[in-house]
């Protein structure tokens, strides 16, 4: 699902004007434009957008980084994109500790904003499916499908036909918004509800 509202945290408001020409041609509604620290703030708690598009160097003394980490205490899922033309180190290392879900450099054109954006968000929702959503038995087939057994096999083991087998794998998909079993077995893996080697290919 795309994000209902974005705010712009950038300091020049030439930069934050051309974002929201990005923004607003491709359907995204723009709820602020903050130039520092306490602006940003300001504007976060009227709105409550759900991305946030951020500058790492603000007005005033306290940066982008510091934002962002606010928000992260406070709003854990907000979508959160850094934009900056700083590459040093010291500095993409301290954006990377808050854990955003992208890092776009400047300049970079409206195609890559909104590809940014999109993936942004197939990033959180693969991040943070809902467990409870997966039954018991959506992931004993799955722990199955990760061990390389065929429909077949699954329904024979479950007393269950290969039709329902396959149609679990499709619900399994959906739940967990990806498109391959591979897939689903990553995430399942990452989140420790199985301990198993996703399958090749």
């Amino acid at each position: 699902m795309s994000p209902d509202k974005v705010l712009i945290v950038e300091d020049s408001i030439l930069t934050a004007e051309v974002i929201k020409g990005y923004l607003t041609d491709n359907g995204f509604t723009v709820c602020g434009i903050a130039k520092s620290f306490m602006e940003a703030n300001a504007c976060f708690e009227e709105h409550n957008p759900s991305l946030l598009i951020c500058d790492i160097h603000l007005e005033g003394k306290k940066n982008g980084i510091e934002f962002v980490t606010t928000i992260r205490e406070n709003h854990p899922a907000t979508l959160i994109i850094f934009i900056s033309s700083d590459m040093q180190l010291n500095v993409l290392s301290k954006a990377q500790q808050t854990k955003p879900h992208a890092y776009l450099t400047k300049p970079f054109t409206e195609e890559q904003l909104i590809t940014t954006i999109q993936m942004a968000v197939i990033r959180n929702n693969q991040d943070n499916p809902a467990k409870f959503d997966l039954t018991d038995k959506d992931l004993e087939v799955l722990n199955m499908l990760g061990q390389g057994l065929s429909n077949k096999q699954i329904g024979e083991q479950l007393f269950i036909s290969p039709h329902t087998v396959d149609s679990r794998r499709r619900k399994i998909l959906l739940k967990l918004n990806v498109t391959s079993i591979n897939q689903a077995l990553c995430i399942a893996s990452e989140k420790g509800w199985l301990h198993i080697n996703p399958v090749e290919g």
